[in-house]
This record gives structure tokens, C-alpha cells and sequence, in this order.
């Protein structure tokens, strides 16, 4: 019987292209299927109604993360996308200056634990930089000690563009920028206690990259940001969406 099936044409043919085209073939299936699978995971995968970029020496858990995302959830004013889920996606990046490195160096030393990557941080920062640029972020949470070069590179609104005069938040750092710990916000929310206490909350101002998405969908979605910040400042305890 087996024999007969080794004469059969069909075996012949199919047993001569496996010889000859073997490594092609599975080639050709593993490319498919991570290709299917890429785009599988693509329409699948949930969009955030609003994202906001941390950049600090604070390292945070994957809890920490989504502890972090459901504080900001709670005040998000609506469903943006309409996808029927309202999600917050908290994009963070590791930046630390020379002092904050030493001081990681000493507590990792006594502790015998681990703090940091050293060589990530300078990668870190162009990262960082790459992110405020993309037109993807509006809300921007950031360490004291990185914010004055931002604010010199004209990349944060003032607060009096985003505020009458009178109403300008008593927790505000300077005119450009709000002490996120002082906020009602954030000492109602333990999950922000993560992040150090000098961390800044600002907005950072449209960018020209925005308008690749299209003028009037970089507009509204920037609004809609704005209100999720808006949100934030103005929360209440026992108030939220």
C-alpha cells in the first residue's frame, strides 16, 4: 500500500517540491502567520480615549501602571472614540539627571537592589523628546528637574491660556505648570503617591506632527485631552465622572 502511494503522481510531485522548496515554503508560513497575527492583534487591540506621558526618575510597576490609569479613568468626561470603553493609557519614560543617578547608585549599593538601567537613560531621552513631538500627547506629568529645558524649548502652554486670570490653581509651580501632588486629584487618588512629590503637571502645545492624523481630528482630539486635564484640576472628592 505504502509503496503504491509513493508512485502515485501526486505523491511524486509534492515530494519533489518539498525536497527543493522545503526552507521557502516554511518561510512563507511563518511570515503568514506572524502577519496574521500582527494584524489580528492590531484590530483587537483597545484605543485609549486619552493618553498622557510621564517622564521622571520614578519606576513604575505594571500595577502601578494601571493603578495609575484608573485613577485618571475615573474623571475622563467621556467615551471619545465611541468604542464603548473609556480607557486612559499612561506612557511612562526613566529620566534621571547626574544627581538622581548618584543617589540611585548610593541607595543600590546599600540595598543591594537593582534601581536602574544606566545605559537606557540617554536613549531615554531622545525617546522622550520623540514622544512630546509626535502630536500624540497633551497632558504631560514631568520631574522638576527635566521641566525647565522643556519650558525653554516653547513646548508647554502657559496657564493663562488655559485659565481666566482668577481662576489660575492656587497648587500652580510657576505660569506654565501645576504641582500634581497638591492637586485634590492627586491626594485623593493613592495611586499617585508613585510618583515623586515635585512632579509637574502642564500641557504641552499642539504639535505640528498632530496634523498627519488630519486638521479637524488633531483639533478635536487635543479639546478632548484638555478636558481630561481640565477634569483633573477641577476634581472634588466624592466628584468624578
Amino acid at each position: 500500500m505504502l509503496e503504491r502511494i509513493k508512485q502515485n503522481k501526486a505523491y511524486k510531485w509534492l515530494d519533489n517540491y518539498w525536497y527543493h522548496y522545503k526552507w521557502v515554503t516554511l518561510a512563507v508560513v511563518f511570515f503568514v502567520t506572524v502577519f496574521s497575527v500582527l494584524t489580528a492583534q492590531m484590530l483587537t487591540k483597545e484605543k485609549p480615549d486619552a493618553v498622557i506621558l510621564y517622564g521622571g526618575p520614578a519606576v513604575l510597576t505594571a500595577n502601578e501602571t494601571r493603578d495609575l490609569e484608573i485613577a485618571f479613568r475615573s474623571v475622563l468626561p467621556s467615551d471619545f472614540n465611541a468604542d464603548g470603553k473609556k480607557l486612559v493609557q499612561l506612557e511612562t519614560v526613566s529620566l534621571m539627571t547626574d544627581e538622581q543617578v548618584a543617589e540611585a547608585e548610593a541607595k543600590a549599593e546599600e540595598s543591594s537592589v537593582f534601581v536602574y538601567d544606566a545605559k537606557a537613560l540617554g536613549s531615554n531621552k531622545t525617546t522622550f523628546t520623540e514622544l512630546m513631538m509626535s502630536g500624540e500627547y497633551v497632558i504631560l506629568l514631568v520631574d522638576r528637574a527635566q521641566y525647565d529645558n522643556i519650558l525653554d524649548s516653547g513646548a508647554i502652554v502657559p496657564l493663562a491660556d488655559l485659565f481666566d486670570a482668577d481662576k489660575i490653581p492656587d497648587c500652580a509651580y510657576d505660569d506654565s505648570s501645576i504641582v500634581f501632588s497638591e492637586t485634590t486629584f492627586a491626594q485623593f487618588f493613592n495611586a499617585t503617591d508613585v510618583l515623586p512629590e515635585d512632579t509637574l503637571l502642564c500641557v504641552l502645545q499642539a504639535s505640528e506632527n498632530s496634523i498627519f492624523k488630519g486638521k479637524d481630528k488633531a483639533e478635536t482630539q487635543y479639546r478632548q485631552q484638555l478636558m481630561l486635564y481640565k477634569k483633573m484640576i477641577n476634581f472634588s472628592k466624592g466628584k468624578s465622572s
